[in-house]
């Protein structure tokens, strides 16, 4: 199983980010779209059809390094706005043999923790 963990900000497309969100998966936060609607733009899906995405900008990423208890906790490709997910997400960290568990938590609170806001990061797991 493939386990990414991302830590973004909506950036306009200007910056020529490859990556985005899509409008339904947004709708789920009203006041974090409110906040960030300069950001939407359209996008050509290749078929002819447009549809509403958001570009983001990486602030973290984490590849792995949970335990199995975090996939029963957080939903796949779900976006989660709120830092108390964020710190509930740390409990679950498990770092690789050869590696020290301070270590991944420093890392983690620095990409993940330190740095979010709420109304203008996302966190989002993929697997």
């Amino acid at each position: 199983m493939g386990l990414d963990i991302f830590h973004v900000k909506p950036t306009s497309a200007a910056n020529e980010m490859l990556e985005y969100l899509m409008m339904d998966d947004l709708l789920q936060n009203p006041e974090f779209l409110e906040k960030n609607k300069q950001f939407i733009t359209s996008l050509d899906d290749g078929e002819g059809k447009m549809m509403e995405i958001m570009y983001y900008s990486e602030i973290g990423f984490q590849r792995k390094r949970m335990n199995q208890r975090f996939i029963h906790e957080f939903e796949n490709d779900k976006l989660y706005f709120r830092l108390n997910d964020v710190l509930h997400a740390k409990h679950y960290l498990e770092a690789w043999s050869g590696e020290r568990q301070e270590e991944l938590e420093r890392t983690f609170q620095r990409d993940f923790i330190d740095t979010f806001i709420e109304g203008e990061s996302v966190f989002f797991i993929s697997w």
